[in-house]
């Protein structure tokens, strides 16, 4: 578009823009196909250009245009064309009904043709893929086997020089053997002894000062050679013992090769004992695992480690397979401790007395079962004095439990535990409680639903001193939540800790657990009474404790004390009007030594609040410092 600038006289001088637009037509002419004149008998005569008129010039030029005409139909046959070819290329409709009666009429004389057998065509195609299945089998087979074959006949090849030995260990405890290699070579062969044990627990004997020790404690009595290995292997690794090491053999020469094995991990059969500590369901039954063909349960557990002879060309001489079989801890003592989950278990053990370590300089020694755990022995210093041993340890979530076993020793080679102690340390989530002497104080623990629908029921670990509502079995959906009412109530002052632990009613599942670190006060006494009691009873056992009620209204009491194995009183629950009184008669229990005791008398009403507390110091002693008292 062109843009003019145009000025009014009448108006201030300022510029206008106005826009101008032109159109400018493009035509096309629209002629015979390529190939076709007007004269084909199958070609539309569309348009025809128009010589005579042109088209007002736009930019200066001449071009020419064409004009539209009406389409005239040169073919006579164009309408029947269309349908043939709407029909399928079929045809007018007689031709088309004449074929179809024709095909009526071949299938009503063959019916096989007109229905084929289905059945046979199934089959033959199942056929086919059986074949085809097959033949993916059969390669399959064949590419395992060229891929197993190098392994099988290396197999094959170390049989022939392949040693077999069972142990038969347990935690703690070490295990003493000598492997005998014979150099086949009719010359002298500098051959390389390797382990093959990941845990690091089959060790080669490099210090002959251990062979002694060792063959002395287990009484073998075969020659120990002093300098059997190479100078820079017999100086070994911790404990003077080596992975890998090497020797010289004469022609034909038998070696005695020391070897030592050290378990150091837990090992816990099946059913037995610590497996109803974990969290994971039971068994159907709760029996341990049996073998076949053997006569009692399976508890032993097995691993397999292998030791190689090589010659210095790389040769492989001799291989010896052990078979270790591990057994069960014999504990001596069991420890069991609850700690706060995501926090460190800290605590100072201490063992019994270890007289062999008195008089012969032996310091004590000792393995833990768990590598993530931190263990400090502190030594004794005269015979006869106990051991400590301070543990640490990461506690997971709730309701996970670690098992520890420790074991100590006084010899210097480790040779057999003296003490083993079991350390079972579970971790419960923390809650923690402020309250009074007397006055109950209550918590709300909500429960979240699990995969699936559940019938839990919640057991405190005091019930005299914590209740659960509700006490009795209930169903909990999947994907919803319960409230559970915690009620503590502590008989004593000080700290205390209390357990409450949620249970698959029907699989006896340990589901969740919390510990109740309690810290309990002193109340506020509005009485304090000392009471002289003679040893062994008498009349003065019994006293009477009268109380009135200080409202202007009727209410109802109940009584209680801390020490119910102490004083027993009557009645437990007094009704009293407005200013009423009643007496509760109270009965302390004889004691038959001397001693002291506070027992604290607490009186409530109707809600549970405390309306009272009342300390009787007792003292037991004879009749007679009792009657001057």
């Amino acid at each position: 578009p062109q843009v003019l600038a145009i000025l009014q006289p009448d108006q201030p001088a300022e510029r206008q823009m106005r826009a101008a637009p032109q159109l400018h037509v493009r035509a096309a002419c629209v002629g015979y196909r390529a190939g076709a004149g007007p004269g084909s008998t199958r070609s539309l005569h569309l348009a025809e250009p128009s010589s005579g008129q042109r088209s007002a010039p736009v930019d200066g030029t001449r071009r020419s245009s064409a004009r539209a005409k009406v389409v005239r139909v040169h073919q006579a046959d164009l309408p029947k064309d269309l349908r043939v070819a709407l029909n399928g290329g079929a045809g007018d409709d007689s031709d088309r009904a004449r074929r179809l009666a024709r095909l009526q009429a071949v299938k009503a004389a063959n019916p096989q043709v007109a229905e084929p057998d289905v059945h046979a065509a199934a089959v033959i195609r199942a056929d086919a893929a059986s074949r085809e299945k097959s033949l993916r089998e059969l390669h399959t087979i064949d590419f395992v086997r060229e891929r197993a074959k190098d392994s099988v006949i290396m197999d094959l090849l170390e049989s022939t020089i392949s040693v077999e030995h069972d142990i038969h260990t347990t935690f703690g405890c070490t295990e003493f053997f000598e492997f005998a290699f014979d150099n086949p070579s009719n010359n002298v062969e500098d051959v390389s002894v390797e382990v093959e044990d990941t845990e690091r627990r089959l060790q080669i004997l490099t210090d002959p000062a251990v062979t002694l020790a060792l063959k002395a404690h287990f009484g073998v009595a075969t020659n120990t050679e002093r300098d059997l290995f190479h100078r820079d292997d017999a100086e070994g690794g911790p404990g003077n013992t080596a992975q890998a090491a090497r020797l010289t053999a004469r022609p034909r020469e038998r070696v005695l090769i020391p070897f030592r094995y050290f378990e150091t991990g837990a090992y816990a059969a099946a059913g037995a004992a610590t497996a109803a500590e974990s969290s994971q369901p039971r068994q159907p039954g709760g029996l341990p695992a049996f073998r076949l063909g053997d006569g009692g349960p399976d508890t032993s557990d097995e691993r397999r480690v292998k030791a190689y002879v090589r010659s210095k060309s790389g040769v492989l001489l001799s291989v010896l397979h052990v078979r270790v079989h591990r057994h069960p801890a014999a504990v001596d003592q069991t420890l069991r401790f609850y700690q706060s989950e995501s926090t460190f278990f800290k605590r100072s053990i201490r063992m019994p007395p270890l007289p062999a370590v008195a008089g012969d300089g032996n310091q004590v020694t000792y393995l833990c079962s768990d590598p993530n755990a931190v263990c400090h022995v502190q030594q004794p210093k005269q015979s006869g004095d106990p051991v400590d041993l301070f543990v640490k340890l990461s506690c997971g979530e709730s309701p996970r439990m670690q098992r520890l076993l420790l074991a100590v020793y006084t010899d210097p080679f480790q040779i057999a535990p003296r003490v083993v102690t079991q350390l079972l340390v579970q971790s419960l989530q923390q809650v923690d409680i402020t309250c009074s002497l007397g006055q109950p104080a209550q918590r709300a623990l909500l429960i979240r639903g699990f995969a699936n629908t559940r019938r839990i029921c919640c057991y405190p670990s005091h019930p005299g001193e914590i209740s659960v509502e509700p006490s009795e079995p209930f169903a909990l959906p999947a994907a919803t939540s319960r409230e559970v009412t915690v009620a503590v109530q502590p008989r004593s002052v000080g700290r205390a800790s209390y357990r409450v632990s949620l249970v698959d009613a029907d699989l006896h599942q340990l589901l969740k657990c919390w510990l109740f670190n309690v810290s309990c006060e002193l109340p506020e006494l509005i009485r304090t009474l000392d009471v002289a009691l003679p040893l062994g009873g008498g009349r003065h056992c019994n006293r009477k404790f009268n109380y009135t009620n200080e409202y202007s209204i009727a209410k109802r009491f109940i009584v209680s004390c801390n020490r119910p194995d102490l004083l027993q009183f009557s009645p437990t629950e007094m009704s009293l009007p407005g200013h009423g009184q009643d007496t509760i008669r109270l009965h302390f229990v004889p004691q038959t030594s001397p001693g002291r005791a506070s027992i604290f008398f607490f009186i409530y009403d109707d809600a549970g609040r405390n309306e009272e507390t009342v300390l009787f110091r007792v003292t037991y002693g004879d009749a007679a410092n009792a009657a001057e008292r």
